[in-house]
């Protein structure tokens, strides 16, 4: 369980490309905010969200901006690795801690795989040098960078 054993909890959280909304099914922040550039993704996260304040933001991490502070910013499962590289650092703005999983290098996506539809992404090794003060971990495919 990438969320529990880690400890990925908070007060507020921003939850960068957040799909469907799993983080949801395993935590309960005090305030949420998931973003995702597919609304049909949000759709499913909001009929998830029945506690707490939950806000639901159809755009995509370049865009995105908020003037709120989040205790933590979170982006599971490779999301991160869908934002540019240069942008990732725009994260730090947005909250006291991260917790980010990147594809490690060689890995391809199973979503591309499965549905045959390909979308840009970039592996690990286009982001360590933009991340300064952040510890890894290798789980699986993915690099988890943690601030």
């Amino acid at each position: 369980d990438v969320i529990g054993k880690r400890g990925v909890v908070g007060g507020s959280v921003l939850d960068i490309g957040c799909g469907t909304g799993l983080f949801l099914e395993h935590c309960d922040p005090e305030f949420y905010v998931g973003i995702d550039p597919s609304s049909k993704m949000l759709e499913i996260a909001k009929a998830k969200s029945v506690n707490g304040e939950r806000l639901f933001v159809n755009t995509d991490f370049e865009s995105y901006y908020s003037p709120r502070k989040f205790d933590l910013a979170i982006a599971l499962f490779g999301s991160t690795s869908y934002i540019e590289p240069e942008t990732v650092k725009r994260v730090e703005a947005f909250s006291r801690a991260s917790f980010l999983m990147f594809f490690k290098d060689g890995y391809f996506p199973v979503t591309h795989e499965k549905t045959g539809i390909r979308t840009r992404y970039s592996t690990f090794s286009a982001y360590k040098d933009v991340l300064d003060g952040y510890e890894f971990e290798e789980m699986g495919c993915y690099i988890i960078a943690r601030r």
